[in-house]
């Protein structure tokens, strides 16, 4: 009877084995055709640029072919994109720095300390994501004009730092919450200052939601096109989208 019981035991924990290891089997398939699916596109655009225009066009398609950066080449210098994404980069990284900076301090404020009209700055932060771009359009031009900073960097700067500020506190105010407010209290015994409080510990600990905030910035600031159209009226090709866009109509 105990040798009958033996076998049964031991054909189940082969029977659950083999199991494990046709799930495990399904699994990595599964995992690679997620993988391919989503890397294709990007192989797919990669290795088109790098075609000819036959090679790009043949059908069926031809996946040995001679590279060529004759594409590259033309948009980065017979069309002088590589200003447009200088000037793109500077301002989208500029907006981005100086969100970080302003945004950061302030979600910590509203984070940990208790002041007058809190709830009120609270929600303006907010509702500055809720205003359509459109509406501010011709506002913030004749603003420019005025300010006779049209067509410069400081004012797409300017604008783009309105609307990316609200973001990088609202997103870095959920983070600085998550922080255990006891860590605080200990390196305040310990002597710590308020600056060194928030320097040394919360900082670090709210990296994470700052670098989320500093990407979502960046890439606001990149990819905007109506106000780089608005305020660089007179040279709509100084910024990546709008010279993409004026080469796209030539």
């Amino acid at each position: 009877m105990s040798s009958i019981s033996n076998v049964q035991i031991t054909q189940r924990a082969k029977r659950a084995r083999a199991a494990r290891k046709r799930a495990t089997g399904w699994h990595f398939v599964g995992l690679l055709v997620v993988f391919l699916s989503s890397v294709f596109p990007s192989y797919w655009m990669v290795t088109t640029s790098l075609k000819s225009q036959a090679d790009a066009l043949a059908y069926p398609p031809k996946w040995i072919f001679s590279p060529t950066f004759h594409h590259y080449s033309a948009a980065l210098f017979k069309h002088d994109v590589a200003g447009s994404l200088l000037n793109s980069l500077i301002v989208a990284s500029s907006t981005t720095v100086l969100a970080i900076l302003l945004g950061t301090p302030a979600a910590y404020a509203l984070a940990r300390y208790e002041f007058r009209g809190k709830e009120d700055l609270w929600f303006w932060f907010i509702s500055n994501r809720m205003v359509s771009p459109v509406v501010l359009a011709v506002p913030f031009f004749l603003i420019a004009t005025k300010l006779d900073i049209v067509d410069t960097h400081i004012v797409l700067i300017l604008l783009y730092l309105t609307f990316s500020l609200p973001s990088v506190v609202w997103i870095c105010t959920d983070q600085f919450r998550n922080i255990p407010v006891e860590l605080d209290e200990a390196a305040r015994l310990d002597g710590a200052s308020p600056w060194r409080v928030f320097w040394r510990i919360n900082l670090p600990l709210a990296m994470p939601g700052i670098v989320v905030s500093a990407i979502f910035a960046f890439i606001f600031s990149w990819n905007d096109l109506l106000y780089a159209l608005v305020l660089n009226a007179h040279r709509r090709d100084d910024v990546a989208r709008c010279g993409h866009e004026l080469h796209e109509r030539l």
